[in-house]
């Protein structure tokens, strides 16, 4: 300014100043609605969003950190729809399974057809347990065993089977000699192997052993004695195989195997079986309803 009056030039220079000052904000405004109205226009379209953003946002704060539900793994539940592969050499028939019960694989189970050669061998023992015994090789009119061995000793069972007969009561006289009651008191046992095993002249037969009781091979059965016709000759068992029979068949159920050969290897803990031998007997006897020899 020189002498009050404004010096044109500096006045010149401010209002220049000032115009590129608006100039620059007006650009910068111009240049930040450029900038942020695309970003403006996506929040508006998708303000649904960013709403559940904020909420999650809130959430997550007010609780802790967590997985967002998009990226939390979902459960896994067994489908009831499913079902294991069935075993295709034995095709199954259960029934399809309600929609709620849960699906289970079932065990599938072998079935073994057991074959002769496939049979464990019965095991036979020596009907006299305990005892030292004595027998002869032959008997007197027909097949058997006497089995020579002390009073009381035990007469046991000489396989796993089924007792067939049992008599308790010594119905034998010298008078009549009848061949029923010569045995005296006496048990026989059907051995699981089809063979009938006969025990006879017994002093005592145990209370527990009856008609159809299952017994294992050397169960006790009775105690030797010299009841029947073995009165005044000694305390033996009379001991025979032979095939099962209806009940009374005493002239088969004495013997008609015989036994010695068999009574050897059991003492030896060998286990000979009388199987075929008794079927060969049954063949060349016949199917006699009547006794035929010493009866």
């Amino acid at each position: 300014m020189r002498d009050g009056v404004p010096h044109l030039r500096g006045g010149r220079l401010l209002v220049s100043r000032s115009w590129s000052r608006a100039k620059t904000l007006v650009a910068s405004a111009v240049l930040t609605i450029l900038l942020f109205a695309p970003v403006a226009f996506f929040i508006l379209q998708h303000d649904d969003w960013f709403a559940a953003e904020v909420s999650q946002r809130a959430v997550v704060g007010a609780t802790g950190p967590s997985h967002s539900p998009r990226q939390a793994p979902a459960e896994v539940l067994p489908s009831p729809t499913i079902r294991s592969r069935p075993d295709v050499s034995s095709p199954s028939t259960t029934p399809p399974l309600a929609s709620h019960e849960p699906t289970a694989s079932k065990p599938t189970r072998s079935r073994t057809v057991s074959t002769p050669a496939m049979r464990p061998a019965i095991r036979h023992v020596l009907p006299v347990a305990g005892c030292s015994t004595s027998y002869a090789r032959a008997h007197h009119d027909y097949p058997a065993a006497d089995v020579f061995a002390a009073r009381g000793c035990l007469f046991v069972a000489p396989v796993t089977g089924r007792v067939d007969e049992v008599n308790r009561l010594d119905r034998w006289r010298s008078a009549t000699n009848r061949g029923a009651d010569r045995g005296g008191l006496m048990v026989s046992v059907v051995g699981r192997d089809g063979v009938r095993y006969y025990g006879a002249h017994l002093e005592k037969v145990f209370p527990s052993i009856t008609a159809g009781l299952v017994v294992e091979a050397g169960t006790p059965l009775g105690r030797v004695g010299d009841t029947g016709s073995a009165r005044g000759v000694g305390a033996h068992l009379h001991f025979g195989l032979s095939w099962p029979t209806k009940a009374g068949y005493w002239w088969v159920r004495r013997g008609v195997v015989p036994p010695a050969a068999f009574l050897d290897a059991w003492r030896a803990g060998r286990n000979s079986s009388p199987v075929a031998a008794t079927v060969n007997a049954r063949r060349a006897y016949g199917e006699d309803s009547i006794c035929r020899n010493f009866c």
